[in-house]
């Protein structure tokens, strides 16, 4: 019913129009995406962010006290974060207790090519030109002891220093990166580019497969977070020949075994390389304090549920996705 509908507003020119009325009234986040992309000065932003984030401290008061608990001065990660836009590689125990079960469990699931997402495949018998396979978001959440990363204390302790104040996880995404014979990609996310998803928003990146210079490492453009480099900050693609200033040796090329982690500040430049030698499997996970669209519409996992400890996980934190 929902494709004949799409159908008949496509021959009527329609679509677009109804599909914005319906974001506007029913996607949550929505509103506040499009509001915080009208701000594309730096130096606005940071004030915005800065404003918000007191705000989240006097309506969240309840929850503020186990993130101020867990704040620790001179987190050399924050540091990095806060002057370079991403930190050095590093890994977790929550990650290296696990990392063998997610590599299995992702290997054993379906991904879809987001030009036809109603189309689903496994790995073995992806087209042979997709450039990028992406998990469905129940797929990824439902991923055992995914949670445990979130929570884990180390990242917890530095995400709580970086903010300040009370976050959650926004969203959890997964996907492959196939290598190919393209000289020219057609994804967008293999050009340099600025995510504009919130005024405070921070992203974690998770390696699943070994990855080199030649298997399609993530790169990010080191303080560009704070330097729009003479451009309006947008999310389009940026050409780094039209930026006179020289900025490749502040290119930090992400490369480390499975189970390396990076974070970014992802309004910093960034992108991930055209794999040439070998497929690359990445969890990325975002944590803000305002709710995106990109966040689920409704919690749809129980406390229960989770095959976990859960005696350190945080209502707050999880609070998009656990009920």
């Amino acid at each position: 019913m929902m494709n004949f509908l799409k159908q008949i507003l496509k021959k009527l020119n329609l679509f677009k129009q109804v599909k914005k009325i319906y974001q506007f009234f029913f996607v949550k986040g929505y509103v506040y995406q499009k509001f915080q992309r009208l701000f594309t000065n730096i130096d606005i932003r940071t004030k915005i962010a800065f404003l918000e984030r007191e705000l989240v401290k006097l309506v969240f008061f309840k929850s503020k006290k186990y993130f101020f608990s867990n704040i620790v001065q001179n987190n050399s990660y924050c540091n990095q974060l806060r002057e370079q836009g991403t930190t050095a590689p590093f890994t977790m125990e929550s990650i290296e207790k696990n990392k063998e079960i997610f590599i299995d469990y992702f290997k054993k699931q379906k991904i879809f090519n987001d030009k036809n997402p109603q189309e689903t495949f496994f790995v073995e018998k992806k087209p042979e030109d997709l450039e990028v396979g992406y998990f469905e978001n129940s797929t990824t959440a439902n991923c055992p002891y995914i949670f445990d990363i979130a929570n884990d204390q180390f990242l917890v302790k530095t995400l709580s220093t970086y903010f300040g104040c009370p976050y959650k996880i926004d969203y959890i995404t997964a996907w492959w990166s196939f290598k190919n014979k393209l000289k020219t990609p057609n994804e967008k996310t293999q050009y340099f580019h600025r995510d504009l998803d919130n005024f405070n928003f921070i992203k974690l990146f998770l390696y699943l497969t070994d990855v080199d210079e030649l298997s399609g490492p993530h790169q990010y453009i080191k303080y560009t977070h704070k330097n729009d480099l003479g451009l309006k900050i947008s999310t389009k693609v940026v050409d780094l020949n039209n930026i006179q200033k020289n900025i490749s040796k502040d290119i930090h090329t992400f490369q480390g075994k499975a189970g390396s982690v990076v974070l970014e500040n992802t309004l910093g430049l960034h992108r991930a390389k055209k794999p040439e030698n070998k497929d690359r499997l990445m969890i990325a996970m975002a944590f803000s304090l305002v709710g995106t669209p990109y966040s689920p519409p409704k919690p749809f996992l129980k406390f229960q549920d989770l095959k976990t400890n859960l005696s350190h996980y945080n209502k707050h934190i999880n609070q998009n996705y656990i009920i």
